[in-house]
């Protein structure tokens, strides 16, 4: 019995050493501050399937941040966050906040097409089945996951789930950025 309870409380203390070691590596490794990983695909958002590069979209033309968007059909808060990033665009930064939606979902269907839809969003949606989109960003660890870039190509920061503390984080990430760089007009 007691055997099992030191190999257990072992497991533990191991399990917890590789979450800390993964977690300050990809702090130290990650994302933030480096030229953001350019991937290609098709995009999706159109009967018209036609190829997408980011490259193509960033750096922007009269500097347009750009907003990565990973999602799932299967996740809900996804949509929310992709109708929030929209009206933050439209509505805030004169549409001038650029996103592109990586979907996830390992097969894309009719079911894809509809989550969306739903949404009646307008932006290049490109599909990762292969999961080789995610592994350049670090494997998304949760599901919506943003990755803001500047238009210089840098990525400025990243947000993972949806919550009012993600928006709130967003939208003044956003605000820094643009004052940092004067990018865009923010209206009040």
């Amino acid at each position: 019995m007691k055997r099992h309870i030191v190999t257990r409380n072992f497991c533990m203390i191991g399990l917890l050493l590789i979450v800390t070691l993964w977690c300050e590596s990809s702090a130290k490794n990650g994302l933030v501050g480096a030229r953001v990983p350019d991937f290609s695909g098709t995009d999706l958002s159109s009967i018209v399937k036609t190829p997408f590069t980011l490259s193509s979209y960033v750096p922007g033309p009269d500097s347009q941040p750009v907003a990565i968007c990973f999602s799932g059909s299967w996740c809900d808060l996804c949509i929310h966050e992709l109708v929030f990033l929209d009206s933050l665009s439209a509505s805030v930064y004169a549409g001038k906040l650029r996103i592109v939606i990586v979907c996830i979902d390992r097969k894309w269907g009719f079911k894809q097409q509809k989550f969306y839809a739903k949404a009646r969003l307008a932006y290049p949606i490109v599909h990762d089945s292969s999961g080789l989109i995610s592994l350049k960003f670090q494997r998304p660890p949760k599901l919506p996951f943003v990755v803001l870039v500047q238009p210089t190509g840098v990525v400025y920061t990243t947000v993972s789930g949806y919550s009012d503390r993600a928006k709130q984080f967003i939208r003044q990430s956003l605000e820094r950025m643009a004052s940092e760089r004067k990018l865009f007009p923010i209206k009040r």
